[in-house]
């Protein structure tokens, strides 16, 4: 044998390994294959799916905001002016509330009336039978913590609150 010419036969982890060489690439290719044919199918199945979209229920959330503010409104209307009479003077208290009142919409985008209690409407009658037309004060009609119904008739000019009862079963009303 001369010299520099290998003529020697692989040896056996020579062998292995030259095997595994050239196996790994081909392996790689077929798991990439795989993954992407693994993919497409899922892709068509869902495609493929038939959806039932009739017990899909969207929620109205104009509604929901709508009932938040009149809640609101409403602790507000109930809430009770504390008045501390002392040698028959009334010290008032002014609490100046702001109520931005959003007006419901039914589905026909018609706007739906603020609703108020009936028994506050029968009061809020006896009452303007009682006070009659007045554009030079504001009247708020309300039920205290007693169940009684309260009016609040505050002056435009001069800030001066005045409170009266309103008994409905009577028809009458008196000064509180």
């Amino acid at each position: 044998m001369s010299k520099g010419k290998r003529s020697e036969e692989p040896k056996g982890w020579q062998k292995v390994l030259s095997a595994v060489l050239r196996i790994v690439p081909f392996l790689c290719v077929v798991a990439v294959l795989a993954f992407f044919y693994m993919i497409m199918d899922m892709n068509r199945k869902i495609e493929d799916r038939d959806y039932d979209t009739s017990n899909i229920v969207i929620n109205d959330t104009n509604n929901i905001e709508n009932n938040t503010v009149n809640d609101i409104v409403n602790n507000t209307v109930n809430n009770v002016v504390e008045n501390d009479v002392q040698n028959n003077t009334v010290e008032n208290t002014e609490v100046e509330n702001t109520v931005v009142q959003v007006p419901e919409t039914n589905i026909s985008g018609e706007v739906i009336p603020p609703k108020e209690d009936k028994d506050i409407q029968e009061a809020r009658k006896v009452f303007n039978d009682f006070w009659g037309d007045d554009d030079n004060s504001n009247i708020e009609i309300y039920k205290n913590d007693n169940n009684d119904y309260m009016a609040r008739v505050t002056s435009k000019e001069t800030g001066n609150n005045q409170y009266f009862v309103i008994d409905v079963a009577n028809n009458s009303v008196s000064e509180y």
